[in-house]
């Protein structure tokens, strides 16, 4: 950028930014910023908030990708640093999100064995008990 002050029309560098390059750094700002930062303990639930977060703005599979990373941690990033480092040339969005709900996710036997055996009211409402067994239970029907 000239910042001499004499900027002639046409000069590389002389002028601001176009409003359009403006505008598409402020909404990705602003979508970055409704997106929370990866969740170890609930990545399918993360995905979805993530998708119906994206969904109104049409991003494809590139803008979801770096979206994605934006929002993982070093640990996480160690999960994935093959597909990061040479990432497919299709569905880069998809190979991250199946590789971490495969590292993340329990299993169907360990959300059985938590369901019949960890659960416990401690100082949680009845009703929210509930509704964590029934997710448990929902998820090992699958």
């Amino acid at each position: 950028m000239n910042t001499s002050g004499n900027c002639t029309p046409g000069t590389p560098g002389c002028g601001a930014p176009s409003t359009s390059n403006v505008n598409t750094e402020i909404a990705a700002f602003g979508i970055s910023s409704k997106i929370p930062d990866f969740w170890v303990e609930m990545p399918r639930v993360w995905f979805a908030q993530f998708e119906a977060i994206m969904a109104p703005q049409k991003q494809g599979d590139e803008a979801k990708y770096a979206m994605v990373l934006s929002k993982i941690g070093k640990e996480v990033v160690r999960q994935i640093t093959d597909i990061i480092t040479a990432p497919p040339e299709k569905k880069k969005y998809e190979a991250v999100k199946e590789r971490l709900l495969s590292v993340y996710e329990e299993s169907e036997e360990r959300q059985f064995q938590k369901l019949v055996g960890e659960m416990e009211l401690g100082d949680q409402k009845p009703s929210s008990l509930l509704r964590r067994m029934r997710e448990l239970a929902r998820n090992s029907q699958k």
